[in-house]
């Protein structure tokens, strides 16, 4: 059964109260226990609504950005749109412009992201360096015996 209107008015109210209020720094214990609220002392229940109230706003601000997005792109279209005859017969400020609006475009659908390189870094002290050269030296002693154990053997 469907959440009536006035229902996920309460819930909209309700979580941008409990926002705020974490916002203020009051701690989930103090908010179950308001009376306002009806978590009836549960800061489990308070916790979770909290969880859900983010995921909503976040999914919220991204359906914002998708939609303010669109509208960039559709714009662009419409600039390339107005170019095109202008593009079409060569004139050279009509195909900078028209350079402009694709660099734009690839601005908003992400196509500048940098690529992702994943890199370990190594840092060499000095007692590292120190510690390598006694065990090669280490090692050159031990193959030096082995060496002078089989020739005498």
């Amino acid at each position: 059964m469907p959440i009536s209107r006035a229902k996920t008015a309460d819930i909209r109210d309700r979580r941008t109260r409990l926002i705020r209020m974490r916002i203020a720094g009051i701690p989930f214990k103090e908010i179950a226990d308001d009376p306002a609220f009806d978590y009836k002392g549960s800061v489990g229940n308070a916790k979770k609504d909290f969880t859900r109230a983010m995921r909503e706003t976040a999914a919220e601000e991204k359906e914002a950005a998708d939609t303010y997005r669109q509208l960039m792109l559709e714009r662009l279209d419409h600039y390339l749109a107005a170019l095109s005859d202008r593009i079409d017969a060569g004139e050279p400020r009509a195909i900078e412009v028209a350079l402009q609006v694709e660099t734009q475009r690839a601005k908003v659908t992400g196509a500048y992201e940098p690529e992702r390189i994943e890199a370990t870094v190594t840092t060499v002290s000095p007692v590292d360096v120190e510690l390598r050269e006694m065990v090669n030296e280490a090692k050159a002693r031990v193959a030096a015996e082995e060496a002078a154990l089989r020739g005498g053997a």
